[in-house]
């Protein structure tokens, strides 16, 4: 199947994070076969559920088996946990240049079509609060270690991509 999948250069070389990769139809996923496709060197997979993993790095190796996957499972409002991933990612590659902030959580309850009216405040503001701290710590450290050249990982100067992403808050 590997000879199959046509092979891009876009991140080819690229030390790259993607939380909320734990899902095996998420965007996550889809997200770091799609880096794998365009060459990323290394993947670290997050996911506070880490249930589907094997599975995922699986296939991930199957189609690309040149790319390093590393999953990790961690809430990405977990500032100590995004912190000590971002320098992971730089100190054992010399280089972070994406970090992918997909991670989410949704509002528990939500079987009726009109599912705000069955949600407190309370319920509604600890997922935004959730969803957004995720955003900003990915900012907050991805911004520090991307900022950093180290020439003999190959990055000659400092940059890279951060990606915050967002979808519905109702199951």
């Amino acid at each position: 199947m590997a000879s199959s999948v046509l092979k891009g250069t876009r991140l080819a070389g690229k030390v790259c994070i993607i939380t909320g990769a734990g899902s095996l139809h998420g965007i996550g996923r889809a997200t770091a076969h799609r880096f794998a496709r365009e060459g990323a060197r290394h993947l670290y997979l997050v996911d506070l559920v880490a249930d589907n993993f094997p599975t995922i790095q699986s296939s991930l190796h199957e189609t690309n088996p040149d790319v390093k996957v590393t999953t990790i499972q961690a809430d990405a409002a977990d500032e100590e946990k995004i912190a000590s991933i971002c320098k992971m990612a730089t100190n054992e590659n010399g280089r972070l240049d994406v970090f992918f902030a997909n991670a989410g959580k949704v509002v528990a309850n939500s079987d009726s079509l009109e599912p705000y009216q069955t949600i407190s405040a309370e319920q509604f503001m600890k997922c935004i609060s959730n969803n957004t701290l995720s955003c900003f710590l990915a900012l907050k450290h991805a911004a520090d270690a991307m900022a950093k050249a180290d020439e003999s990982a190959g990055k000659l100067t400092g940059g890279g991509s951060i990606i915050l992403t967002s979808s519905s808050m109702w199951k």
